[in-house]
């Protein structure tokens, strides 16, 4: 999991550590809706760094949300993928020989691969090869007697370049909504307290 901890929260919890309770509850409340609202608007932006096949990616987000007691809060996200696309890094295969890249069979790139365009399906066909260990030569299936193509490139070792700036996008968020959502609660602080004399 990738988290990231949006404002340095850790300084503000010391210099409130000596303030009553009451206080530090309404400066975690903040963090907290903070933190949903930068959750919110990571979601709404992925479509502009990815192609979105389905809500899964969306749904990985995950908020340690900040106590009274621990003025701090991050933002994360599930999948280990997310990290190379923040981070950049290189993608090596799990449970195969190599890692597949589509070259043909899967279009418009909106829609998911799918299972039947996968390597092993085509080298099924008999006059299917790779070339050079790494191209995956066949016929499209919706032509049987057609030329053999590119379909596929079979590769040991993928770099994926860093292109999603999440850091930078939750500690915008944040730091946008943090103001407002904290007067919002001090404000209903002072009407408790001015309720309870």
């Amino acid at each position: 999991m990738i988290t990231v901890q949006p404002l340095p929260f850790t300084r503000l919890a010391l210099i409130l550590g000596a303030v009553d309770r009451g206080t530090r509850k309404a400066v975690s409340r903040a963090i907290n809706e903070s933190l949903k609202n930068a959750r919110l608007d990571l979601q709404a932006d992925l479509s502009d760094y990815f192609t979105i096949r389905n809500n899964r990616t969306a749904r990985g987000f995950r908020i340690g949300f900040a106590s009274p007691e621990g003025l701090t809060g991050w933002i994360g996200h599930l999948d280990r993928f997310m990290d190379a696309q923040t981070f950049g890094g290189v993608k090596t295969p799990k449970d195969a020989p190599a890692i597949g890249v589509p070259l043909r069979v899967r279009k418009p790139k909106s829609l998911m691969t799918p299972p039947k365009t996968w390597p092993k399906r085509y080298l099924k066909q008999k006059d299917a090869f790779i070339d050079n260990g790494k191209t995956l030569y066949a016929r499209d299936g919706t032509n049987k007697r057609g030329p053999l193509l590119p379909m596929w490139n079979l590769l040991k070792r993928v770099r994926i370049k860093s292109r999603w700036p999440m850091e930078k996008l939750v500690k915008s968020s944040v730091s946008r909504t943090f103001p407002a959502f904290l007067k919002t609660e001090m404000k209903a602080l002072e009407g408790e307290a001015s309720k309870s004399k």
